[in-house]
């Protein structure tokens, strides 16, 4: 008679049908058998490495989304586009003038009622252009 590894296999298989008690592992002390929790407590903590900062990070939708909430939001401000020595700047109604970081984009319009849409440093006065528009 010759045995194969098939029949080897079926005879595991009925004995782990009929005994199932003698594969199982016995809990930790004091941990109920039902619990979700016994397999992790009875495994080893393994730190994880941190990752290190990339000094580019690649730029997906996620990034993106983050950036929108970590930056001002961009306002309007109206007024008359003026030389100031050397500068362009936008100067409003209130007598108020910010310098623009943009000055390409401002020659075009200089002595023209504007619509400047950009983020404001408050700290410097400058306006972070992102459009100029002639006002409406």
């Amino acid at each position: 008679m010759r045995i194969t590894f098939m029949d080897v296999g079926v005879v595991v298989l009925l004995v782990a049908m009929w005994f199932p008690g003698a594969f199982a592992q016995a809990p930790a002390e004091g941990v109920d058998e039902g619990s979700l929790i016994l397999w992790t407590q009875m495994e080893q903590p393994q730190p994880i490495q941190a990752k290190q900062q990339s000094p580019q990070p690649h730029r997906g939708y996620d990034d993106q989304s983050e950036d929108v909430q970590r930056q001002p939001a961009s306002q309007t401000f109206t007024g008359t586009i003026m030389k100031d020595g050397n500068q362009y700047v936008l100067k409003t109604a209130d007598n108020i003038t910010y310098q623009l970081d943009d000055q390409d984009r401002a020659r075009k319009f200089e002595d023209k009622q504007v619509e400047v849409m950009g983020i404001l440093n408050s700290a410097t006065n400058l306006i972070q252009v992102r459009d100029i528009k002639a006002a409406s």
